[in-house]
């Protein structure tokens, strides 16, 4: 398909082919494109450096990776005829935004438009864009996005059983099965190969579930004056910076993610004025910034510069035992003391709803898969201590109120009585 439509295309008409990373993009088409070059003998002029194709007639083929939103922008303002977008279960967050703001617009300028193709096994949670058109059926949808987003894709699925590649499919299957212990309905089994949608909350590094820990208001306006807050920090130059902003109304041991943000390709000084920007809005108590690689330039950049303002110095954030750390803050998202405050911090929902672990083993976070940003909630989780803050002291019936005067009242008769009898005492001594 990409060489017949690249084959095609005229001057300054594009054909792409994108996946998670340049790197994965590579690997899955580009030494194809570049034998079908060769083998057919069709002059295409191949820059092997740049990833990129030019034919006789014009037309370019370029890879791209979908890293994150900077690497969106670069894709803007040029005629699509054909874009792939591959394995698009792995850039979920990104994806909608791509086809949205940069491919579907690069596709009208002609008649018929360029083809868009979304292709991947489905995802671990059932929801979000490549959920939507790729599964959802328009009399499912909850609202009128999602019944656009339903109709607006053809739909085609296939299975290992049309691969024409395996002899045998039913013997292959049944090896797989008993090779990795799983059953017929096992969530995995059921994703990977039979390629259906089934919500496998089992496989999700994070506990969090919109029903339960997402909210729309606070249970008390943000006053920096009696809210315990916390700013955190997660840093990246090619991954994404991360900054987040937990708190606690006074007297609640419930935490609140305030507010989240994330963002590559930012320097080390504008890492911390970012950081510096929320200290000024929330005035939190703590401050901690990841110090490992590049964020030990960060924190002392940032300490240098804004050490002595409000909120003082920022300390390291506390990164051992992570696994742990995880396990103890999915107590919090499945008892509710963990409350993620929408949209002002939903990238931390965005990205605790699809990360998953690399292995059965739940060691390691799968690294395919953004995870900035909820480090920053982990860290500021961590230093943050929503758990201790003191209870709100009990407010009184008027019965109770009146039996506490008494006992006041009483309690100083006491003292009065006991003060007399050590002055007596006293005055009988000087006496003798």
């Amino acid at each position: 398909m990409v060489a017949l439509e690249l084959e095609a295309a005229g001057e300054d008409e594009y054909v792409v082919f994108g996946a998670r990373t340049l790197g994965i993009a590579r690997d899955l088409v580009w030494r194809r494109l570049v034998r079908i070059n060769d083998r057919y003998m069709l002059g295409w002029r191949v820059q092997e450096a740049r990833h990129e194709i030019t034919t006789r007639r014009g037309a370019e083929f370029r890879l791209f990776g979908v890293d994150d939103s900077v690497s969106i922008e670069k894709v803007r303002g040029k005629k699509y005829r054909l874009v792939i977008c591959d394995e698009a279960s792995t850039y979920q967050e990104h994806i909608e935004k791509l086809i949205r703001d940069c491919f579907a617009p690069g596709t009208k300028d002609f008649d018929p438009p360029g083809r868009i193709v979304i292709a991947g096994t489905p995802g671990y949670v059932c929801a979000g864009f490549w959920h939507d058109i790729s599964w959802l059926r328009p009399e499912d949808a909850t609202t009128q996005h999602q019944r656009a987003l339903a109709s607006a894709f053809k739909r085609f699925a296939w299975t290992l059983d049309d691969n024409p590649h395996i002899p045998n499919v039913e013997a292959a299957l049944r090896e797989e099965r008993e090779t990795w212990g799983l059953t017929d309905d096992d969530p995995v089994y059921l994703r990977e190969y039979r390629g259906q949608w089934i919500s496998d909350g089992s496989s999700l590094v994070y506990a969090y579930d919109p029903t339960r820990n997402a909210v729309h208001d606070l249970p008390e306006p943000f006053d920096a004056d009696t809210w315990l807050t916390t700013v955190a920090a997660d840093i990246g130059y090619t991954d994404d910076f991360a900054v987040v902003v937990v708190g606690s109304p006074k007297h609640s041991r419930t935490t609140y993610v305030l507010h989240a943000f994330k963002q590559s390709g930012l320097l080390v000084g504008a890492q911390a004025e970012l950081i510096h920007r929320a200290r000024q809005q929330y005035r939190p108590t703590r401050t901690v910034i990841d110090a490992g690689g590049q964020g030990k330039l960060v924190l002392e950049e940032f300490n240098a510069r804004y050490g002595a303002a409000a909120g003082g110095r920022a300390l390291p954030a506390e990164k051992g035992s992570k696994v742990e750390a995880i396990g103890m803050l999915n107590s919090d998202l499945r008892s509710g003391a963990l409350q993620v405050l929408m949209p002002d911090a939903e990238p931390v929902a965005s990205e605790m709803m699809h990360l998953p672990w690399a292995s059965a083993a739940r060691d390691k976070e799968h690294p395919a898969f953004p995870n900035h940003v909820v480090d920053a909630t982990l860290y500021g989780w961590r230093a943050h201590r929503g758990f201790m803050q003191p209870a709100a002291p009990k407010v009184l019936t008027e019965s109770e109120e009146e039996q506490r005067r008494r006992e006041e009242r009483n309690r100083r008769e006491r003292q009065r009585q006991e003060a007399e009898r050590r002055n007596q005492r006293a005055a009988g001594g000087r006496r003798r």
